[in-house]
């Protein structure tokens, strides 16, 4: 009797350590593992008649997800440094640009497309009448970022 109980204990202990429930190894829509961390990926325009414009983007993404950084330096001009959220359908991005300059605190949506390792930003027009910047539903994607290795960017810069 106590070597059946045992057997049946043994046998019980086997099969729960051996059972799969599943979770661990669910995925979602779009094929990636759930807990899978984001990739990050960063990119560089440079521009301007002496080239002395600069921006810096940093996305991080995960599934359809994207945060990162977005700095626009000007020559001679306050930069505009802040943080981008938004999401991804295929390779476009749509987002917010949450931004300091000169003190202030301000956002502006801002769409990118991501296309042969290279990134690719819709320009902003301005609305003389209410002093803001935005995007014109006529804009192409105009402005090219050349991928950048994200250990070049200085945490200044982003």
């Amino acid at each position: 009797m106590r070597t059946s109980l045992f057997s049946i204990f043994l046998a019980t202990g086997l099969f729960s350590c051996n059972s799969n429930t599943g979770e661990a190894h669910k995925t979602s829509a779009s094929g990636q593992q759930p807990d899978e961390q984001p990739v990050k990926r960063c990119f560089q325009s440079v521009s301007g008649n002496q080239h002395q414009d600069t921006a810096w983007v940093q996305l991080e993404i995960k599934e359809e997800n994207i945060t990162g950084y977005f700095t626009n330096q000007l020559f001679e001009k306050d930069a505009r440094r802040g943080t981008i959220q938004g999401s991804r359908k295929g390779n476009e991005i749509k987002a917010t640009w949450t931004f300091s300059q000169e003190g202030r605190q301000d956002t502006l949506p801002v769409h990118f497309k991501l296309e042969n390792n290279k990134l690719f930003q819709k320009p902003y027009s301005y609305n003389s009448a209410t002093g803001r910047e935005f995007i014109a539903d006529s804009s192409s994607y105009a402005i090219r970022f050349d991928a950048l290795d994200c250990s070049a960017l200085a945490p200044a810069e982003h």
